[in-house]
């Protein structure tokens, strides 16, 4: 009987995981499945397989996102019954080590257990409760003294008892862990909670590599910031994602050795990655493609720092995500569009042989980015046509046969990276051309191969491409030329190559008056071919006059000059 209901579940369980072809957020659709969703968590005393190839489960924050959506609309008698099913269990004994207040059992299935290593897999260590109650009490005070006392993230809100309560028990298969909310504070400005946190009582049944203590260790710091996200920050429903990008990273924020995240890296189309669905919408939230998006956090924290994630919650009780971020990076002199750009291409260089200095210092055990099928061009125009999801990238290889006896095995090769930033709509696709020529008009581009390319879409402002060759450029580009001084856009000027993070620009007037003067940041968003921009305003903040004016700009030691226009509207 036992075996006919588990196998009815799973069935059901199965079908509330979305597949990777549905833009759905991941979403139960009644009271029914989330009572069986919340229940799957739970333990089954059947023996317990784990598909490696298959990322776990991990964490339950999901179901306590899907009952506070629900929640409003069941009937008095399904909410006292989800409430009894959140409720926590009674345990036989609590024990309180440092700030923390830790139940569990001594006897029976949800009895903790230390795990030892037996060939390539691993059994329990009779005898060993306390020393995994110890152990769950050690990790977590680390986990506090290091996300609040040195990343300086507020502490989680606590009842009268000033310490912070964690349940251990037997999980369902994959689970390492969940947080759940047990009473609502006051909204400011979005619903907060205080939380307990339940952990599994072995962490035998996940990924491998984190059997045992690694488990215990990065469940600790991943469900730990998520008491820190909805004691603090509160509860945004269609940010769901970007919780689960945080509290990934922060476990290797915490402890780096571990690498629980690698997991989740693939370029298997089979599974939901920013490897291998790079065309898939960056706020989606299906179970799978999220965790692996804690790359996301790993570029911040190694491009900028980890205070612009700390900063990007900050600004989350009050904006989106997307704009949480952006107005972190402005911060910083930059925006989550050229972010974004910079990620896409930060993204093509991981795998074996990948460069750990420039790009990420994990990145040679990431899986190489899933590329487009390769596209072959031969001195005639040439268009590649797709289609992707916003704030999300496509990568093709585009194989340059300059004769026709080349072959692609050893023409010049180039990778194109086309990445959409409309940050409005959340799951639409956009449809795009990318044309390549040997000749073209203004609006093209030519690079150093010759090959003139063009990205023709409707709305320029939210699309970058790069190309893996750099465009054709000797000196300073300034552009536009003539600048409309009240115009809301910036004057830029493409630089040849930089290495440093800023630039000095000194602008003059047609008497060779300094009118201008100051250190810029250097602009990445395409990340071969840097620029930096001026707002047309003079040293006391007034729009300069229609005329001809004179720019000294010096980078890496060396000094460029050059003209443009200027006309006042």
């Amino acid at each position: 009987m036992m075996k006919m209901f588990f196998f009815f579940f799973l069935l059901i369980f199965v079908s509330l995981k979305p597949t990777i072809a549905s833009d759905e957020t991941r979403r139960v659709n009644s009271f029914q499945e989330l009572k069986l969703a919340i229940q799957h968590r739970t333990k089954f005393q059947e023996p317990k397989t784990l598909n490696q190839d298959s990322p776990s489960e991990k964490c339950g924050l999901w179901l306590t996102f899907e009952a506070l959506r629900m929640m409003p609309q069941l009937t008095i008698d399904e909410k006292e019954e989800l409430q009894q099913l959140l409720s926590p269990q009674v345990f036989q004994m609590s024990r309180v080590i440092g700030r923390f207040q830790i139940f569990y059992d001594t006897a029976g299935s949800d009895a903790p257990t230390m795990l030892r290593n037996i060939g390539d897999d691993v059994e329990p260590i009779p005898g060993t409760v306390e020393e995994f109650v110890d152990s769950v009490g050690r990790f977590f005070n680390e986990v506090w003294e290091y996300e609040i006392n040195i990343l300086g993230y507020p502490a989680p809100p606590l009842d009268g008892s000033n310490l912070y309560k964690i349940n251990i028990r037997e999980f369902g298969l994959g689970y390492y862990g969940w947080t759940q909310y047990e009473s609502e504070i006051a909204p400011s400005p979005l619903p907060r909670y205080r939380t307990y946190i339940e952990i599994d009582n072995d962490f035998r049944w996940v990924y491998s590599s984190s059997r045992g203590i690694p488990g215990m260790k990065v469940t600790a710091a991943h469900e730990f910031h998520h008491a820190i996200q909805l004691g603090n920050y509160g509860v945004r429903e269609d940010d769901r994602y970007f919780y689960e990008i945080t509290s990934t990273w922060m476990e290797d924020v915490v402890y780096d050795e571990v690498n629980d995240y690698f997991q989740y890296q693939s370029n298997n189309l089979a599974r939901s990655s920013q490897f291998s669905r790079p065309d898939l919408n960056f706020k989606r939230f299906d179970g799978q493609i999220e965790y692996s998006r804690s790359v996301w956090g790993k570029f911040i924290e190694e491009r900028y720092s980890k205070d612009v994630m700390k900063r990007t919650w900050e600004h989350l009780p009050n904006l989106p995500s997307l704009y949480a971020i952006d107005h972190a990076l402005t911060e910083i002199g930059s925006t989550f569009r050229n972010a974004f750009a910079e990620y896409s291409f930060w993204n093509l260089n991981t795998g074996p042989g990948s460069d750990t200095v420039k790009f990420y210092s994990e990145g040679i055990y990431y899986p190489q980015i899933r590329l487009r099928q390769m596209t072959e061009y031969m001195n005639m125009p040439r268009s590649i046509e797709d289609s992707m999801q916003s704030v999300s990238s496509l990568y093709f290889p585009i194989c340059s046969r300059r004769t026709i006896s080349d072959t692609c095995g050893s023409a010049i090769k180039m990778i194109t990276i086309v990445s959409n930033v409309n940050i409005t709509p959340n799951r639409t696709w956009f449809r795009f051309n990318y044309l390549m020529g040997n000749t073209g008009d203004e609006t093209y581009r030519k690079l150093n191969n010759g090959i003139f390319i063009k990205l023709d879409v409707s709305d320029q402002a939210n699309w970058f491409t790069y190309e893996s060759v750099p465009s054709e450029v000797g000196n300073v580009i300034v552009y536009p030329n003539p600048f409309l001084s009240k115009g809301r856009k910036p004057l830029n000027f493409r630089l040849p190559s930089a290495i440093q993070q800023k630039a000095m620009l000194y602008v003059f007037s047609s008497s060779m008056n300094k009118i201008f003067t100051n250190e810029l940041p250097i602009n990445y968003k395409r990340p071969l071919e840097p620029s930096i921009t001026w707002d047309g305003h003079d040293e006391n903040g007034e729009a300069v006059s229609s005329g001809i004016y004179f720019f000294v700009i010096q980078i890496d030691g060396n000094e460029y000059q050059g003209k443009f226009a200027v006309v006042r509207e």
